[in-house]
């Protein structure tokens, strides 16, 4: 019995002993050192159109709700580092972030859109700025997607601003400022001279298109992805009830537009006894540019010649379009 003791005390010790070596032998594995880096988001450009029918229109920021500023970065590969999210009161204040970061280059992308917030929750929003409906889901650039939900707000309300901004974390602190620019294009759509006739109960206005998301690839460039009608039929984006407005002849609202080629216009009437047409024989074709601001132009009696109008007509920041400043 005093043998097998000894045995398993000396086994024991060099088991001991053994595992002490080997604990010795391992070495950590190297900690990258972290870098400051300070960003500002300046989102003063997102809501400066050319035109607005009323001061204020596109950059006041209704009671309840707040500029959403949200700033994701990814690596070189496309995969998310960290985000962060701030939220604004209006356009003039600027969104601030820091981040602690290995050196190296990464893509930030920076979003604004106008979101209903309590102080502590978002309760309504007019982006999904996510992957499909799942809005938590942006692991990967190439998989983001920012989608439209197909609300109706406020004039500025579906506003909405992208930029993508390629910084280097170098060994030391960093500072940088990413200007956000608007993704899509504005129509402000005026309906003139509504109550020209008498049996005309609504009056709308087509397209043959809508952007539906708007994608990006590893290094932040953006694309959208369009949608077509599956019957044939136009996309409705405007209407009015002619008998809602009584007191007025003119109606005017704002329709924001995902950037793209060929869109097409009509102007579309329904009568009292139900009957449907268009207001004009023709239709206006339009390519948009993020940031492009263009006049619908829906007129039921020109003053000039009497008969319908329709146009689609752009903006510049001297020159408003004819039709609209008589």
């Amino acid at each position: 019995m005093k043998k097998i003791y000894v045995l398993i005390k000396l086994t024991a010790v060099i088991g001991i002993s053994a595992a002490l070596l080997c604990s010795c032998q391992q070495k950590e594995s190297p900690v990258s050192p972290r870098y400051d880096i300070n960003v500002k988001v300046d989102p003063a450009a997102v809501a400066s159109y050319p035109y607005e029918m009323n001061t204020g229109d596109l950059t006041k920021v209704e009671t309840g709700y707040k500029i959403r500023v949200s700033l994701r970065i990814y690596d070189t590969s496309g995969f998310l580092v960290e985000k962060k999210t701030d939220y604004l009161q209006n356009y003039d204040a600027i969104g601030k972030f820091a981040f602690s970061l290995p050196s190296g280059t990464y893509t930030f992308l920076a979003t604004t859109d106008i979101v209903k917030y309590d102080g502590s929750n978002v309760t309504f929003e007019y982006w999904n700025i996510g992957n499909g409906k799942d809005s938590t889901d942006d692991q990967k650039l190439s998989e983001l997607q920012i989608i439209d939900n197909g609300k109706i707000g406020f004039s500025g309300a579906k506003i909405l601003g992208v930029t993508s901004q390629r910084i280097v974390v170098k060994d030391s602190a960093t500072d940088a400022t990413i200007n956000v620019m608007p993704a899509g294009a504005l129509a402000l759509v005026v309906f003139n001279n509504i109550h020209a006739y008498s049996n005309v109960k609504s009056l709308e206005v087509e397209t043959s298109k809508l952007g539906d998301y708007l994608y990006f690839d590893n290094s932040g460039n953006s694309s959208v992805s369009f949608k077509w009608p599956e019957d044939g039929h136009y996309f409705r984006i405007d209407v009015i009830d002619v008998e809602d407005y009584s007191k007025y002849s003119m109606i005017y609202s704002y329709i924001y537009i995902l950037p793209g080629d060929k869109y097409e216009f009509k102007a579309r009437y329904k009568t009292t006894e139900d009957k449907s047409g268009y207001l004009v024989n023709y239709s206006e074709t339009v390519s948009f540019k993020g940031g492009d601001e263009y006049l619908v132009w829906v007129d039921c009696k020109d003053e000039d010649t009497g008969e319908p109008l329709f146009l689609v007509d752009k903006f510049t920041n001297t020159i408003t379009p004819k039709y609209f400043t008589r």
